[in-house]
């Protein structure tokens, strides 16, 4: 059986014009599903930090390395930090972009990177579901408009999707039931189907 592949970029966009359209979810929500994988399936990213002296073109934009996920610290001009309100980060994570008010002409990034491209990383289809219900639970149990009721419904359905996605991927057989029956309850006789 051919396992179909997809990217964490994909889902990402996939959940984001399920909800409202709002592009500014991009980055919390790679974040979250980074997070999901790492905790889920135990897979790791090697990230490390990594510290780069960029040029800010005429029009205010600076070319991100290849291998950029996030950054640390943004330092301008006389050793100036800039934060978040300074600059914007394109959706494709390939420029900053500086407002003109606080444009300096060159930064010293401090960012971490990683040997692997999350944003086209394979994943299997399989998990997309569970993947998607992990990212809108953990991201809308922050808001305080949510009641609980909605939050423990938000937490179940990942629930639901995650142990769907893991009998997808990891299939139960009969010899593992009978395995497992004769382990927990040795009293009981060996059935055979």
């Amino acid at each position: 059986m051919i396992n179909k592949t997809t990217t964490i970029d994909l889902i990402v966009k996939d959940l984001i014009a399920d909800k409202d359209g709002s592009e500014d979810r991009y980055v919390s929500y790679i974040r979250l599903a980074k997070h999901f994988l790492e905790l889920e399936f135990s897979f790791h990213f090697n990230s490390f930090e990594n510290e780069v002296n960029l040029s800010v073109s005429s029009s205010n934009i600076v070319t991100l390395p290849n291998d950029f996920i996030d950054f640390k610290r943004v330092l301008g001009d006389n050793d100036c930090i800039y934060t978040l309100s300074d600059f914007k980060i394109s959706k494709d994570r390939t420029t900053l972009t500086f407002d003109t008010f606080s444009t300096p002409k060159s930064i010293k990034l401090t960012y971490i990177s990683n040997d692997i491209n999350i944003y086209t990383y394979q994943i299997d289809v399989r998990i997309s579901e569970a993947m998607k219900a992990y990212i809108d639970w953990k991201y809308e149990y922050k808001k305080r408009t949510l009641s609980m009721q909605e939050k423990r419904e938000l937490r179940m359905d990942y629930v639901r999707e995650l142990t769907l996605a893991k009998k997808k991927i990891y299939p139960f057989r009969i010899d593992e039931a009978d395995r497992i029956s004769q382990k927990t309850l040795p009293y009981f006789p060996n059935i055979r189907l």
